[in-house]
């Protein structure tokens, strides 16, 4: 009996013994034919905190589409694909690590360039085109973007005007904005609100602040009327130099039309007391209606 037991443990003893040879050995041949890139996913009690979060690129031949899938198990983010991944592939070696915020950048300089962009939102990333930014929920800012705003991050900002006018300043922009981007004149607060890149926005901002400061004399001259009325000489002054204007009010309930002229970065007053025209606005400006005046204002 015990010599039965002793050959049936010794039996046995051989098998288990291999068993537990052969498990390592898969598992390294397992690690040995796996992908050196992209890394296994963190585990789900990864920390959470986006300033913990470290990304290395090292990229060679890479696909975008392995790239995104590189990216999501890297920072534990999931990929929402809202739009087709980019086709090609991506040579791009750097050796030390990068934020989530500096990787993120990164990796938007090269997506920007197949007009596609990541968004990052609610511990998600979205891939989406260019031209569908604008309509999302991107950062809003007023007066200036913060220096902490990647300059890749496409932004809406509000950009208020002191002298200009907010619709020829819009229209002189247009043509610098990109297709995914928009330009609007706010003409009631006078101001031009623009979605596009923050560091786009940075560069417009610098051409703005020079048009705004073209108008920055704002001096007021008194410019005297000799041959006729100065309340009769307004209205052809300003219908010479401005724009027609058309406004709706309501009055009493009922709509009404309101017709005038608008000189754009000028005011005009006609000073009975003196029969003198009262001019407000830069001098280049001023220096028109002088000569307006000169060929309106002759005797009758």
């Amino acid at each position: 009996m015990n010599k039965r037991s002793k050959r049936s443990a010794n039996g046995v003893a051989p098998f288990l013994a291999a068993a537990m040879v052969a498990s390592p050995a898969i598992a390294q041949d397992g690690a040995a034919k796996a992908p050196t890139t992209p890394p296994p996913p963190p585990s789900q009690d990864a920390p959470k905190n986006p300033q913990s979060i470290r990304v290395r690129f090292n990229f060679k031949g890479q696909t975008y589409d392995q790239i995104l899938d590189y990216f999501s198990r890297a920072t534990g983010y999931p990929v929402v694909r809202d739009t087709e991944v980019p086709k090609g592939t991506v040579d791009y070696i750097y050796p030390k690590e990068y934020t989530l915020d500096e990787a993120l950048q990164t990796l938007n300089v090269l997506l920007q360039t197949q007009n596609v962009m990541l968004r990052v939102e609610d511990n998600r990333l979205f891939l989406q085109k260019l031209d569908d930014m604008k309509r999302q929920n991107v950062p809003t800012f007023i007066g200036a973007v913060p220096a902490a705003i990647g300059g890749e991050q496409i932004v809406t900002v509000v950009l208020p005007l002191l002298n200009a006018q907010a619709k020829p300043v819009a229209e002189q922009l247009k043509n610098l904005i990109a297709s995914y981007g928009s330009v609007t004149a706010l003409e009631q607060q006078n101001s031009v609100l623009i979605v596009e890149t923050a560091a786009q926005i940075r560069r417009l901002q610098r051409i703005i602040e020079e048009l705004d400061r073209q108008d920055v004399e704002n001096v007021i001259e008194l410019l005297p009327v000799r041959h006729t009325k100065a309340t009769v000489l307004i209205s052809s002054l300003q219908a010479l130099m401005g724009e027609r204007v058309v406004e709706y009010v309501i009055q009493d309930g009922k709509r009404q039309k309101i017709e005038e002229n608008r000189v754009a970065g000028l005011m005009l007053a006609a000073d009975e007391r003196t029969n003198a025209i009262i001019a407000r606005g830069p001098r280049a400006k001023s220096e028109a209606v002088k000569q307006t005046l000169v060929l309106r204002d002759v005797p009758v």
